[in-house]
């Protein structure tokens, strides 16, 4: 698909795929361009490329990018242009196979792999989200979900309504995951951490990429699908603050599912005067706490113990669990995220419970999640006091 084979000390392959992005492409490219180490030193052209699959294009996205490139010509960028059957054309398609032409060429490189990272062709990366990203892979990360904001001058103009529905979305999302990371600790996880892990902001090494599968062949959400991939292998994933990048705020995706029709949901919202509903904080905590005991009582396991049933009947009450479904997938040998996943299909077909979960205002569900992190918030101060 791209004529040029990678260069010998290429280490990072920055997929991008681009459907009609005439409007913001020239400044995508620009700022992938302009990649920069922590100390602000230019990063070497040698040591990473772009991959830019234009695909179904109705517009001259193309050719924007071809005078980029005959423009930037240090620039170690690479251009394909592709019309796709009617099957394929969507974003799961194509974005499955840039990455996987990204995994066949790093192995092709002196180090036989490598970090795969993608983004979108609507927006912008920080000058040190390769730097970021890969700082995280060094500490222990196999794969790094960046934070995704929007543009700060598109942000200034977006509806009204939209806008006050995202920040108290992304603040309940934020304490969300902040709760999650004093109930279901995760070393290569903690706090500060964010939730999103989407194709605005992914990386992954070659060998989490190889391990998991790749990319799942689905038609959209295919970031979605690719993070539950990794989950299945207990892939050591970063929601890293300090990968950062900026993404537009239209209303129109060229996607079948994503940020844009999510604009579009919280304007509908807005319209028909209904409330944005999320589930209660009091599901969350349960959820959570549910995750860190199971992980603890499968430690216990893998440690060598067995045990006792009145604590494996402990949780299955907790969680609504029938006892016998959860002992068996406890010690069936499998990694936690298949453990996790095997357990809640036995809860949705478990006559124990309903599967309808209440939900509730997001305004009241952000006042209790503030609420139950209060304890956690004291703890933690009065324990570094005392240090």
């Amino acid at each position: 698909m791209f004529d040029k084979k990678i260069l010998p000390a290429c280490l990072v392959s920055v997929v991008v795929p681009v459907r009609d992005e005439s409007l913001y492409l020239e400044k995508s490219l620009t700022a992938l361009a302009a990649q920069i180490d922590f100390s602000g030193k230019t990063l070497e052209n040698s040591r990473y490329e772009i991959l830019v699959l234009t695909n179904n294009c109705s517009d001259n996205s193309f050719r924007i990018a071809r005078r980029f490139q005959f423009e930037n010509e240090s620039v170690n960028l690479h251009i394909a242009d592709l019309n796709t059957s009617r099957n394929d054309a969507n974003s799961g398609f194509v974005r499955r196979l840039l990455m996987q032409t990204a995994y066949e060429r790093l192995l092709g490189n002196d180090r036989n792999g490598g970090v795969i990272l993608t983004t979108d062709g609507d927006s912008q990366v920080a000058n040190n989200w390769i730097a970021a990203n890969i700082s995280e892979i060094k500490n222990g990360a196999d794969a790094v979900g960046g934070r995704i904001l929007f543009d700060p001058g598109e942000f200034a103009k977006m509806n009204s309504a939209a806008k006050r529905i995202y920040l108290i979305d992304e603040k309940y999302r934020l304490l969300s995951a902040e709760l999650e990371s004093h109930l279901d600790f995760l070393p290569h996880d903690a706090f500060p951490k964010h939730h999103q892990h989407f194709n605005g902001s992914f990386a992954v090494t070659t060998a989490a990429y190889r391990k998991s599968g790749g990319v799942p062949a689905v038609r959209c959400l295919e970031d979605v699908a690719f993070y539950n991939s990794l989950m299945r292998i207990d892939a050591k994933f970063r929601h890293s603050p300090t990968v950062k990048v900026y993404t537009s705020t239209r209303e129109t995706g060229r996607t079948e599912a994503g940020l844009s029709t999510q604009i579009r949901d919280w304007i509908n919202l807005h319209e028909n005067g209904e409330n944005f509903l999320v589930e209660s904080a009091d599901v969350l905590e349960n959820r959570f706490e549910f995750h860190g005991r199971l992980r603890s009582l499968r430690e216990i396991i893998n440690n060598g113990c067995r045990p006792q049933n009145f604590e494996i009947e402990a949780l299955a009450k907790f969680f609504d669990l029938p006892f016998e479904g959860l002992k068996f997938e406890l010690f069936k040998p499998q990694s936690f995220g298949l453990l996790l996943e095997n357990i809640y299909k036995i809860k949705s077909e478990s006559e124990i419970v309903s599967d309808i979960i209440p939900l509730v205002p997001v305004e009241k569900a952000v006042a209790d999640l503030e609420q139950k992190l209060a304890k956690f918030r004291q703890s933690k101060t009065v324990s570094f006091a005392v240090a």
